[in-house]
C-alpha cells in the first residue's frame, strides 16, 4: 500500500509549547509528538503552522543523534501497519514533489513519538544504491498490526514543500548463491549471485566477516562484522569496501545478502581471497573482475586492436565527445575567462569522480558514484602554465562537486577536487583550484566535470552556472600584477611587480 503526505514546511515542529523543565535540573523534556494524524491510503496531511520547534536531538539506534530535530520543524504522523506477517516499510522524500536540495531527516518509533526512548530507525543523508542523497529515504522491518509513528524534519531553513511515501510489503529474507571476491590496494570488490522472494531489486546490501586459514574471524580496522552497500549491475550485485587494511591473514570472506529492511539471508557463502591491482589506460588487463583491473569507469577492452588493454567505454567516450564547449576570452590582465551553465540530467553517470582527493571523499562502504549525469565542461589552455579555476553557483542550493582532466576519458588525468565551499554556512557550491597546469605550443584542450552529490532522481533535471578562469603563472624575472594578483609568481609572491 501507498501514502502520499505533502508537507508545506513552515516554522513548525513536534510539540506544542516551550519545554518543560525537569524537576532536578538535568536536561529539558523532550518534546511530546502530541497527537499525529492518523495516514491512510490517498491521504495528506500540511503541516500545522501552530506546532512548536521540537528542542531535543532524536536518538537513533547507532548510538547517534539527529540534531536536525532539535532546530528546525517536525511533522510526525501515525502509520498502522497492515498484513498479516512482517512487513518491510519504506518512507523516502526522494521524489519529484522534493526539491533535491530540501535536506530532510526521518525518525521511526514503535508506538508513541517519544525522544526520550531511541527511535526504531533514523534516516538522515543516504547512500541507496551507491548514490548520494540529501532527501531522507530508508526501509524498517515492522510486523502486520504494529502502529509506528514517523517524525519528519529538516536542516535547510525557509520553507518548501516536501511529499513524504510511505510503502509496505510482507518481507521475507534474501537468498545468496556464490560471491567472489578481489582485494586490490585498500579496498576489497564483491560480485555476489543474490536473489529475494520479494524481488531481486530488495537486496540491498551485504554482511560480510572476514576468515582467517583456519575459519576463525579477523577483524578488519577493527571490525569482525560489518555491511556494506550493494548495486545491481547486469545479473549480479557489486559491492566495494574501502578505504580499509587487510591483514594478510585474512584468505576468505563470509558473504551473505541484506534486504532493505536489514534482513539477511539464512545462510551464507564463501569468497576465497584473489589479489590484484589496479591498471591504468592502455596498459593490459584481465577482464571487469581482474586481477588486473582498469582503473575507474575504464574497461577492459575485447575486440580490435586494443584487446586486452584499458579503454574509455563506449558511454564514455560518447559522454566526452558531448561535452560543452566553452570559449574562453580575455579578461581583466593576461587572464583567460569562461561562462557556462550547466544542466545535470537524471539518471545514472558515466564518470566517477576521484573520491580519494575529495574532502568528502573518505567513502567507506558505497559505490563511488554521485546521482545524474555529469555536466561536461570542454575548453583549450593556451600554450604556457596556467592554473585553472572553477566555480559553481546558482539560485538554488545545490550540492556540487567539481573535478579537472587533462583528458576527459583517462581518469588518472584527474587532478585536483572540490566539494562545499563552505558547510557550516550551508554552501554546497563548490570552487576548485587546480595549479601549474602546462599547456604544450599547440594548446591542449581539457575537461572540467561538474556533478551533483543529490542529484535528479526522477525526471526533473537540475542546472545552475560554471564559470572558469585561467591564471598565468609567472617565471622568475617576469613581471607580474602586485594590484590586483591576476597572475601569480611560480615560486614566491610577486614583489615590486617582478618575480622573485
Amino acid at each position: 500500500m501507498t501514502t502520499a503526505l505533502a508537507l508545506a514546511l513552515v516554522s513548525a515542529g513536534c510539540g506544542g509549547g516551550p519545554p518543560r523543565e525537569p524537576p532536578d535540573g538535568s536536561l529539558p523534556v523532550p518534546p511530546s509528538c502530541g497527537a499525529p494524524a492518523s495516514i491512510r491510503d490517498g491521504e495528506a496531511v500540511d503541516l500545522d503552522p501552530r506546532l512548536a520547534t521540537a528542542v531535543v536531538p532524536i536518538r537513533c539506534p547507532d548510538g547517534t543523534t539527529y540534531s536536525g530535530f532539535a532546530s528546525t520543524p517536525a511533522q510526525a504522523f501515525r502509520y498502522e501497519v497492515g498484513g498479516t506477517s512482517n512487513r518491510a516499510v519504506t518512507i523516502s522524500t526522494a521524489n519529484d514533489q522534493t526539491a533535491v536540495a530540501t535536506d530532510t531527516v526521518i525518525a521511526i518509533f514503535s508506538g508513541e513519538c517519544d525522544a526520550s526512548r531511541v527511535a526504531l530507525a533514523c534516516f538522515d543523508d543516504t547512500r541507496a544504491q551507491g548514490r548520494y542523497e540529501r532527501r531522507a529515504n530508508g526501509t524498517v522491518l515492522a510486523r502486520a498490526g504494529e502502529s509506528l509513528t514517523i517524525l519528519v524534519g529538516y536542516y535547510a531553513e525557509g520553507s518548501g514543500q516536501v511529499r513524504v511515501d510511505v510503502s509496505s510489503r510482507d518481507n521475507r529474507a534474501p537468498d545468496v548463491a556464490s560471491a567472489e571476491t578481489l582485494f586490490l590496494d585498500d579496498r576489497v570488490l564483491f560480485w555476489v549471485d543474490a536473489t529475494d522472494p520479494d524481488g531481486d531489486t530488495d537486496v540491498a546490501g551485504l554482511e560480510i566477516a572476514f576468515v582467517g586459514e583456519l575459519g576463525e574471524l579477523v577483524r578488519v580496522d577493527g571490525q569482525a562484522l560489518r555491511r556494506i552497500d550493494a548495486v545491481r549491475v547486469g545479473g549480479t550485485f557489486e559491492a566495494t569496501l574501502g578505504v580499509v587494511d587487510v591483514p594478510d591473514a585474512v584468505r576468505s570472506v563470509l558473504v551473505r545478502a541484506v534486504d532493505a529492511a536489514g534482513v539477511p539471508s539464512e545462510s551464507s557463502v564463501t569468497a576465497a581471497r584473489t589479489d590484484g591491482s589496479f591498471v591504468g589506460i592502455t596498459e593490459p588487463c584481465d577482464g571487469p573482475r581482474g586481477p588486473q583491473i582498469c582503473l575507474g569507469e575504464l574497461e577492459c577492452a575485447t575486440t580490435g586492436g586494443s584487446a586486452g588493454t584499458c579503454q574509455p567505454s563506449a558511454t564514455v567516450t560518447a559522454a566526452c565527445s558531448e561535452a560543452t564547449a566553452v570559449t574562453l576570452t580575455m579578461g581583466m590582465g593576461q587572464t583567460r575567462v569562461g561562462h557556462a551553465s550547466v544542466t545535470i540530467e537524471p539518471g545514472a553517470g558515466f564518470l566517477r569522480y576521484p573520491f580519494e582527493q575529495c574532502p568528502e571523499g573518505d567513502v567507506d562502504s558505497y559505490t563511488p558514484r554521485t546521482q545524474g549525469h555529469e555536466g561536461i565542461l570542454s575548453f583549450t589552455i593556451p600554450e604556457g602554465r596556467w592554473d585553472v579555476l572553477g566555480r559553481s553557483s546558482g539560485t538554488e542550493n545545490l550540492d556540487t562537486i567539481l573535478y579537472f582532466r587533462t583528458a576527459c576519458g583517462d581518469p588518472e588525468s584527474t587532478i585536483g577536487c572540490a566539494d562545499d565551499i563552505d558547510a557550516s554556512s550551508r554552501n554546497y557550491y563548490s570552487a576548485l583550484e587546480v595549479r601549474d597546469v602546462v599547456s604544450p605550443a599547440a594548446g591542449m584542450t581539457v575537461a572540467l566535470v561538474a556533478e551533483l552529490w543529490d542529484g535528479p532522481t526522477g525526471t526533473l533535471a537540475e542546472s545552475f552556472d560554471m564559470d572558469i578562469t585561467l591564471r598565468p603563472v609567472r617565471s622568475s624575472g617576469e613581471s607580474c600584477d602586485t594590484a590586483f594578483q591576476l597572475d601569480r609568481c611560480a615560486g614566491t609572491p610577486c614583489r615590486s611587480g617582478t618575480c622573485p
